[in-house]
């Protein structure tokens, strides 16, 4: 879940939970899933950079052989 917060002060438990109708689903295409990753690591967004330590870098290492070695 993403969320994002005005007051960088509030509790954002209780602040979703007086907006849950601002909670929305996204659903991405199967086939469109290897694109967006790549643009995602051409800005530098990957589990590398998302999840420092060595399990970011595991799954950063496990996403590049699936979108650029495939």
């Amino acid at each position: 879940m993403f969320s994002i917060c005005t007051d960088p002060l509030a509790d954002h438990a209780s602040e979703l939970e007086k907006i849950d109708s601002l909670v929305n689903e996204i659903i991405i295409d199967k086939d469109a899933k290897k694109t967006i990753l790549k643009r995602l690591w051409a800005m530098n967004i990957n589990a590398r950079t998302l999840f420092p330590g060595i399990d970011g870098l595991g799954k950063s290492l496990k996403e590049y052989c699936e979108i650029w070695h495939t």
